[in-house]
Formats: structure tokens, sequence, C-alpha cells
């Protein structure tokens, strides 16, 4: 019935250590034009890196993937082929950037292909849970350079959220429908489906609709314009990138301040972070700046203020107790295999 163009999950969460700039399993590339590209400011205020996986990280994930599902995969290059739910093997790419040294960002993209499934099919298709390979290919990436059993190991401040991209070929798709898939609730009343579609209202000015909300995002794209869609989606999905990173910095932050070798970097990164959700961003692009606004309302996005943190004021003593049990809390529930015990985003 549907043709999905495209399917990704945007992965976040706190790496257990940063990544040095020569490590073995990264190609570790500063990105200065992620600022002005993302948020159309001059400038590289925004510490931004790129992750290319090397050949000793292909090789060390098709191991770990072998020694936990007993069974081969073809990880030797990208894409990798990676069976996925009812769709069998799919091609599938991986995109990796640092925001600062501390949050990765991971985007699991299925390459595009064709699908006539129901709305229940596609809420289910798009629950990163749902896909137990997917998930441990994600906390390896997270993992890897610091810690054997990279893929079974818990990731902190963990947040997964699918984006969808969808082309009908023959018979529509409805507006309800659509909601119920970016919200992965059936039946969930005209109400709520008002609601959704009232407040992306703004958003939308062609036959095509994206729908922006806390689960994700949903984009039905009909319109042939398609170099000028694929820039508004991408736009879109960089701007739902930054909000997931600003979460999982949030959540983290006193882990955080205990990692950092001085306070000038953090200080500095929370500078950033609130400028830009302060400022009137995005004025050369008004579906961006409305898709942005919405972003962070759906998001719960505020300043942060170091000053209110619950670590900071705690004595010392305190401190460690709290991050030794961080510690063991980790470690337990990577033994018992509970690896989702810390995720927020399903």
């Amino acid at each position: 019935m549907n043709k999905i163009q495209e399917l990704e999950w945007k992965v976040s969460g706190l790496l257990p250590m940063p990544i040095g700039d020569s490590g073995k399993y990264y190609i570790k590339r500063r990105d200065k034009n992620y600022s002005k590209r993302t948020f159309g400011r001059q400038g590289s205020d925004i510490l931004s890196y790129s992750l290319e996986p090397t050949k000793l990280f292909h090789q060390a994930l098709g191991a770990e993937l072998r020694r936990v599902y007993k069974a081969n995969f073809s990880t030797s290059r990208l894409p990798y082929s990676i069976p996925v739910g009812d769709l069998g093997s799919v091609d599938i790419v991986l995109r990796l950037r640092t925001i600062g040294n501390h949050i990765l960002i991971i985007s699991i993209q299925l390459q595009k292909f064709s699908s006539s499934h129901s709305v229940s099919e596609l809420i289910e298709l798009q629950k990163l849970s749902n896909h137990p390979i997917l998930e441990a290919i994600a906390r390896f990436c997270f993992n890897v350079h610091h810690c054997p059993n990279p893929s079974q190991m818990a990731v902190n401040s963990w947040h997964s959220k699918p984006l969808l991209r969808i082309k009908p070929e023959s018979s529509e798709i409805s507006k309800a429908s659509l909601v119920e898939i970016v919200t992965r609730h059936r039946d969930i009343g005209d109400r709520a489906i008002k609601e959704m579609l009232d407040k992306n209202e703004p958003l939308n000015f062609n036959d095509d609709l994206l729908l922006i909300d806390k689960q994700g995002i949903v984009f039905l794209q009909k319109t042939k314009d398609l170099n000028n869609q694929r820039n508004r989606y991408q736009r879109i999905s960089s701007l739902f990138e930054y909000s997931m990173y600003v979460k999982s910095f949030i959540q983290s932050i006193n882990l955080i301040k205990e990692s950092c070798d001085t306070q000038a970097e953090i200080v500095s990164e929370v500078l950033v972070i609130n400028s830009i959700l302060s400022e009137d961003v995005l004025n050369e692009s008004v579906s961006g700046s409305r898709g942005w606004s919405l972003i962070k309302k759906e998001m719960s996005l505020v300043g942060i203020s170091l000053e209110n943190s619950d670590v900071a004021s705690m004595p010392f003593y305190k401190r460690r107790w709290f991050l030794a049990i961080s510690a063991v809390v980790t470690l337990v529930s990577a033994v018992f295999g509970i690896a989702g015990y810390f995720k927020n985003g399903e």
C-alpha cells in the first residue's frame, strides 16, 4: 500500500569515556560547518566531530555479533546487511557524531525499501527495542573503545527516536493513521489527532505532511520537488538530533562534571546550549525556525543552570558514592541482559 522511503533511528547517550583523536576504532574529524549547517550560525561554536568506523571496528563488530547471536552478518564494510523483522536482510547505514566530548549520536538508517505494512505493523517496526541486533550495534558503538562485551553494556542517558519518511504509491494514507504512526499508539481518539495536526500546522504549506512529536518524526512526501523536500527533511532531522544531544547532556550533567578535566570545558558547552535554546536561530528559514520551536517544546528543553544541579551541592564523599552506585547498577544491568534499564526513548 505504501512505500517507505527511509526509516532511521536517532540514538543518543553518554559515552563511558571520551573518544580520543587517534583511536583504533574511529577516524575522528572536526565538523566545522555543523553550526552553520544546522542552525545558520556563523563560526563553529558547536564542538562536533564525525566518526568514521575503521576496518578494526567492522571486524570487532562482526566478532561481537557472532559471539552473541551465533550467526554471521555482513559487517566487513558499510552498508551492513542485517535482518530486520519481517523485512529480511536490509542494508543498514551508520552515521556517528559526537557533540561536545561526552555525548554520542548514532543514526541507524535502513536504505530505501518498499513495504505494504499496516499501521499497527509500522508502529512495531519503528520501535528499536523490537530489533535487538540493531540495539546491540548501537551499544557497541558507545562501548567498543572502553570495555569488553560492548554490545551488552548498558548506556546512560540513552534515548532512541524513529524518523520515518513515506512516499505513497497507490492508495492514500490518512492523516489519522500518520498521527497513530508518529505517536506509536492505535486508536488515540479524535481529540488527540486534532491536537497533533494543529500543533504541526505551521510547518505544512503544501500537500506534504510533516509531523513532529516527542516520540519521533513522520514525513509524508507527496510533492515531486524531491531536492527541496529532502533538504527540508534533513534540516528537521538534524535539529531533532541536536535536541536529543541536549536531552542526554542534561540528564548526564552530574556525571560529566565529575569527568571533565576543567570546569571551563563544561561551562563552555553549557553556554553554547543555552544560547541556542534562547536565541532566535534559523532566521533565514521559516520552516526550520518553526520546526525548531516545536522540537524544543516537545522535548521540554530549557536552559541549564550548573549551580542548581543535584550533585553540585553534594559533599565530596557523597559525589563519589553516587558515581560508585551508578557504576554498579550499570554493571549489574549488563550481566543480567537488561540493557534497556536506562532507556527513556521507547
